[in-house]
């Protein structure tokens, strides 16, 4: 640009003496018209080369981010697929527990029906009187049938599940006679007071159920024992009595579902 400007000037010294005065402050003007220009340039240089400047450190920023964020994706995958495939291997093991539970599920309803089986195959004659009798026991014809306790047990349950309470009474009160210290004693024990709690003997169910807690007191019966206790009381309108016992539950069991029923049972009380 400065040789241009240059060759003007010699130029404009050549023509002095040929051209007008007019001619040449128009030729001045049209320079400095052109020195502007030129700075203009110039400085619309300088600041296309800072935005360049600019964009460039903007575009390693972002490709800085793009890096960073890349790594997270990939950090984050492989944290799922870890998470996936310990799911699975969850899920594989649970499977496998619960095909177990179902093997072992189906083989005691297998056993239990093949006792009932082998009992329904023998004859004998079963007394049903109208109500329950707590010295009625089963007459087999031509053999006694020996069972253990936990098939007397089960077998005396399932009556008791069916609704057929003058046998269950019968197979619990046998088992208590000959197993009185085997794991389900207490549990024979209470659902004996369950049965003449159905048939609204809550007289004699009040105390099968004070049975429970007497003989049985370290028995995870013992809260349902209790809270029966005072519902029968209640229904023998011996309002001391059920407090005492549904007071009983709440205060050594606070956290069991029984202490639940029992408070409602005294607030309905009051």
């Amino acid at each position: 640009m400065s040789r241009y400007l240059i060759c003007l000037l010699l130029f404009m010294v050549g023509i002095n003496q040929c051209a007008s005065r007019k001619e040449i402050a128009q030729f001045k003007k049209d320079l400095f018209y052109l020195q502007q220009r030129s700075e203009r340039i110039q400085q619309d240089t300088n600041t296309l080369k800072k935005g360049m400047v600019t964009q460039h450190n903007d575009t390693e920023e972002i490709q800085r981010s793009l890096t960073e964020i890349i790594f997270l994706v990939n950090e984050l995958r492989d944290e799922t697929s870890q998470t996936k495939a310990e799911l699975l291997t969850e899920t594989g093991n649970l499977k496998a527990q619960s095909n177990i539970l179902d093997s072992k599920l189906e083989d005691d309803i297998t056993r239990l029906s093949r006792f009932i089986q082998k009992i329904e195959s023998k004859t004998f004659t079963r007394p049903v009187p109208d109500t329950v009798s707590t010295n009625s026991r089963a007459v087999y014809s031509g053999e006694e049938i020996s069972l253990t306790a936990e098939d007397l047990y089960k077998t005396a349950y399932l009556d008791f599940s069916r609704g057929n309470y003058v046998l269950a009474l019968q197979g619990f009160q046998k088992y208590l006679i000959e197993f009185p210290k085997t794991e389900h004693a207490a549990d024979t024990q209470y659902w004996i007071g369950e049965i003449y709690y159905t048939q609204n003997d809550f007289s004699v169910a009040s105390t099968e159920f004070i049975k429970v807690l007497v003989n049985f007191p370290l028995s995870q019966r013992i809260p349902n024992a209790l809270l029966k206790t005072g519902s029968c009381f209640i229904n023998l309108n011996d309002i001391n009595e059920a407090r005492m016992y549904l007071g009983q539950v709440i205060q050594e069991y606070p956290r069991s579902q029984e202490a639940g029923i029992a408070q409602s049972m005294l607030d309905e009380l009051q």
